[in-house]
This record gives structure tokens, sequence and C-alpha cells, in this order.
């Protein structure tokens, strides 16, 4: 590979890879990607002799690209882990040590919104084989039972509710349903019967 291609090649694939590998992927995450793609296109334009783009031209997608984000930010999403974070305080008045998703998308945001002390995992129904590399799920649900603490908040959807209270009740445990469902989720807690 040619000198001037390898610093921007490296450049893009170090990030790519830390994205591939994280457990929580936000779109955000491949904006260090930009720069050098953009190098790599501008290297690649230069050696096949062709024209640069005119500055008129770059600076009215820069524009246009900066309007969509406005715009997106403030559009509405199931995903905003504020308004997850403040539903959770809204249903619980006792302290949080872990939000458990089960057979969900976990919400890896909301730690952010509940305090840096709050963990975020993300639960199956039926047992996981251990995976070596980036596991889909921190465990089972028999898993967060077994360390079962009295400040853990469980969510799970409304459709699967009745197959996880039934597996919670014959593991010896009561859920506790916390206010009505939201956005189709159900928050409920655990207690030893």
């Amino acid at each position: 590979m040619d000198a001037p291609w390898l610093l921007p090649t490296l450049w893009a694939l170090v990030p790519l890879a830390v994205f591939c590998i994280a457990r929580s992927r936000l779109p955000l995450y491949i904006l260090p990607l930009f720069a050098p793609l953009a190098l790599l296109a501008t290297l690649q334009s230069v050696r096949d002799g062709r024209a640069m783009p005119r500055l008129a031209w770059m600076a009215g997608w820069a524009v246009v690209m900066f309007a969509l984000k406005l715009g997106s930010a403030h559009f509405p999403t199931h995903k905003n882990a504020r308004d997850w974070a403040a539903e959770i305080r809204t249903r619980t008045q006792a302290p949080i040590s872990e939000v458990l998703f089960v057979e969900d998308m976990a919400r890896y945001g909301v730690h952010l919104h509940l305090g840096q002390n709050v963990q975020v995992e993300k639960f199956s129904i039926d047992p996981v084989a251990d995976a070596k590399f980036n596991p889909e799920y921190d465990g089972s649900i028999a898993t967060g039972l077994r360390r079962q603490q009295p400040d853990q908040l469980w969510v799970c959807r409304q459709e699967n509710f009745a197959d996880i209270a039934a597996r919670v009740r014959a593991a010896g445990f009561e859920p506790q349903v916390l206010g009505t469902p939201y956005q189709g989720r159900v928050f409920f807690r655990t207690a030893r019967r």
C-alpha cells in the first residue's frame, strides 16, 4: 500500500473495528469515520486525475447534512434514554442498581440519566451458551434471579410478561408490576416468596 493511503486507511479501520466490537451501537459512533473516508475519496480523485468538487457544492452538502442532523435530533423515538429514565423514575421511589431488559433491546443510555452506578443488562428467557466474543445476552432470567437484589428493575415486552412471570414464580420469586405498560413494556421488581 502506498504511503499516502496508509494513514487514512488505518484511521478509518480502527474506529470501524471499535464500532463492530461495541455492544451498544449508536449512529453517532461512526462519526469519526467521515474524515478519513473523505480523505480517501480525495486521494482517489487526485490519483484518477478528476477535478475536485466545487466549494459551493461541498458547502451546500454540509448545510443539508447539518439540517438533517438538527431535524433528527428533535424527532421523537422509542429509543430516547432520557424518556426511559424519566419513566423509570416515576415508577420507582427506591434507588435502582440495575435495569434488566429481558428479550428486548437494552437501552444502555438510561444509566447516564439514572446515575453512573446503575448497570444496564440484557437477559434472555431461556439459558444461553456462553459466547466468547460479544455475547448478545448477559445471561438468562435464572442468572439475574440468582443474584436477585431488591434494587433491581426488570423490563420486558408486554406480550412476553406471562411467560416471564411464570418462570420468575417457578424460581421462587413473585413479580411486582410497577404501573401500566410503557411503549409496550412492563416494568417489575421481584421479591422472594
